[in-house]
């Protein structure tokens, strides 16, 4: 239901219509909407008008309907950038962009690979508890639910570049330090986790809403995919490094650094979004940025642009009055912010921080391997999710995002189901591999998804949203999966969490069908 508050529409000379609260019905009648103070009329009436109840609700009638039509274009303001880059081609300018994003959003995934290389060790040196192994995990859900709710909508404030930036300077020296935590150091590896979620929590959310604000409409799931597609790599290459160099885990940690600053350097050279530039009203840097992704160089055709930008922001203004704007245009388009946000989101942080980093110590607990060869295999699995991950991104372009995502989350579903009786047998390992895979190729459709349906001016903050509550999720489930590893850690008994994960899966599977979600391929952005 949309919610008015205090709009007026001026119907005539002598009567003026307003209301804090609307009704969903335009034909209850007149009498009612006064009783119950959903509307009133202010100015001066004639007799004819006290008498006439007819005429009263044909005015409330027109008000309510001017309401509804006044609130979607708040909502739903097209976007002129449409227009230059929906027929554009994917030249080599996209290239370093590509790159740069991909080396920032690898960054967790390089994190939450050395650390699950390494958790089995410090289970055996630190002799670790069950709930001390979920913390290593929760702790970065604590730092990225507030890095993934208050960064991306920063990124709506203040422009999507400097956010990144700051994230980036973050997650670079949190990581590193944690190569120099003394033995059995836990209080000062779970603060710097905390803040390594906080830059990962925004990082992850705006990186999404760069690419996707660059890319040509036609290919724009497959193109934010094939940057979601890449991320595996950093589970691989951190996995095999733990081969390499396992037991020294320090040497792993300012290694990971590295790719926090060849991505810093990147993106310093790369120029804002268009469509952020324009909401912000800096149409001449908007237009400049468009030229840049189209390689045009002509200053007359970027100052035609720019007048262009100008002459449609008066006529169609993407308003946004109060940064809580942001939050109320998600509460506004409810049944997307349930079906995808909310339950998808939650699902998808769940099940994958339950599953993934915590490969190599299922693989330790269930075969007894050594470290190393537990983070070989894991390498190996994460070489194999580049593959899953891309034909999960290009099937978004050819059945949909709602159908991709309805079908990861079936393979994830059965694959919870057929872990739960197999911890503990030599089977597992088989298992596991559909469930990890399919958890793991909901990303890339999901936030593709997340942030197609909502405008420029709410964009990062709904792909942030989405990833607060992923990033909430991601605090439970290791908490509850530590809690049923118990003292001495035992595989067998957390047999419940994976049952959980299933249910969940499914849950969000019946969530989107009931609230039959827009399908958002090829259509164009709003601003």
């Amino acid at each position: 239901m949309l919610d008015a508050r205090c709009y007026r529409y001026h119907l005539r000379e002598d009567a003026v219509v307003h209301g804090p609260v609307l009704p969903q019905d335009p034909e209850r009648p007149a009498h009612d909407l006064v009783r119950g103070g959903a509307l009133s009329l202010r100015g001066r009436r004639s007799t004819a008008d006290e008498t006439a109840p007819i005429e009263r609700n044909k005015l409330y009638k027109e008000a309510y309907n001017k309401y509804l039509g006044k609130m979607a274009q708040q909502i739903e303001v097209e976007d002129p950038v449409n227009k230059y880059l929906a027929g554009s081609k994917v030249t080599s300018v996209y290239v370093p962009i590509i790159i740069t994003i991909f080396l920032a959003d690898m960054l967790e995934f390089f994190d939450f690979g050395i650390l699950s290389v390494t958790m089995p060790i410090w289970t055996t040196s630190w002799h670790l508890t069950g709930f001390e192994i979920g913390l290593l995990v929760s702790t970065v859900g604590i730092g990225g639910t507030v890095g993934a709710f208050v960064l991306p909508a920063l990124s709506d404030r203040v422009g999507r570049r400097p956010v990144f930036v700051w994230t980036l300077l973050l997650l670079a020296v949190s990581t590193a330090l944690i190569g120099l935590v003394p033995e059995r150091g836990l209080g000062y590896l779970y603060v710097l986790r905390i803040f390594q979620g906080l830059a990962i929590g925004g990082l992850y959310a705006i990186d999404y809403t760069i690419i996707q604000e660059m890319a040509p409409a036609r290919i724009r799931g497959t193109l934010t995919g094939s940057v979601s597609m890449l991320l595996p790599l950093g589970l691989a290459i951190a996995s095999f490094l733990g081969a390499l160099l396992l037991p020294n885990w320090r040497l792993l940690y300012f290694i990971g650094a590295v790719p926090a600053v060849l991505s810093l350097v990147g993106r310093l050279f790369m120029p804002e979004t268009p469509r952020s530039l324009y909401v912000r009203r800096k149409f001449g840097e908007a237009a400049k940025s468009i030229a840049y992704l189209l390689r045009v160089k002509d200053p007359s055709w970027i100052s035609n642009v720019e007048k262009e930008f100008a002459d449609f922001y008066e006529k169609n203004p993407p308003k946004l009055e109060r940064w809580y704007s942001q939050f109320v245009i998600l509460a506004r388009k409810w049944r997307e912010f349930i079906g995808v946000v909310a339950l998808t989101g939650f699902t998808i942080g769940f099940v994958w921080y339950m599953i993934s980093p915590y490969i190599p110590l299922y693989l330790e607990l269930n075969y007894h391997m050594a470290a190393a060869a537990a983070a070989a295999i894991y390498g190996t699995i994460s070489l194999t999710m580049v593959a899953t991950r891309f034909a999960a991104s290009a099937v978004t372009d050819v059945i949909g995002r709602k159908a991709t995502i309805i079908l990861v989350l079936a393979i994830t579903a059965v694959g919870a189901f057929a872990t739960a009786p197999l911890l503990g047998s030599a089977a597992l390992l088989w298992a596991l591999l559909p469930l990890a895979y399919g958890i793991d190729s909901s990303y890339s459709p999901t936030f593709v998804y997340a942030n197609e349906l909502y405008p420029t001016r709410s964009r990062s903050t709904a792909s942030g949203t989405t990833y607060t509550i992923a990033r909430i999720a991601s605090i439970i489930s290791p908490i509850i999966l530590g809690i049923y590893l118990g003292t001495p850690p035992s595989l067998q008994h957390a047999w419940p969490s994976f049952a959980i994960a299933g249910i969940l899966a499914i849950i969000a599977i019946i969530g989107i069908l009931l609230l039959r979600l827009p399908e958002m391929k090829g259509r164009g952005l709003k601003a």
